[in-house]
């Protein structure tokens, strides 16, 4: 009953040998707007023109995840990510409750300050 984002021709052979019950003769078919998006090639990023840490926290990423549908083993549903920029290091944190991250994040500094 549905044919997701098939391609034209492969419609219109279903169509002429009537290979599925129901489905209409088919002609010209407009491209819809998603698959006009999902086939467009992108540009890739310039070379040279990011910036990466010199050295050891210089630079952090966070990221912080969730709300997720499965509680951890220890009844968490977000987790905080912190990554080294420099050495690629990384360390998790279990949030129960989103509004813990702020909170995570001065004991991470505090940590990496020692």
């Amino acid at each position: 009953m549905r044919y997701e984002h098939l391609n034209i021709k492969d419609l219109q052979l279903l169509s002429d040998k009537g290979m599925i019950f129901g489905l209409p003769k088919i002609g010209f078919l407009d491209l819809c707007e998603g698959c006009v998006y999902g086939k467009q090639i992108r540009k890739s990023f310039p070379i040279g023109m990011t910036w990466r840490a010199s050295k050891c926290l210089e630079l952090i990423h966070a990221d912080l995840c969730g709300s997720v549908q499965t509680k951890s083993l220890g009844g968490s549903r977000y987790f905080l990510l912190f990554t080294n920029d420099y050495s690629q290091m990384s360390w998790v944190y279990f949030l129960e409750n989103k509004s813990e991250a702020c909170g995570q994040f001065h004991k991470f500094k505090a940590m990496m300050e020692n």
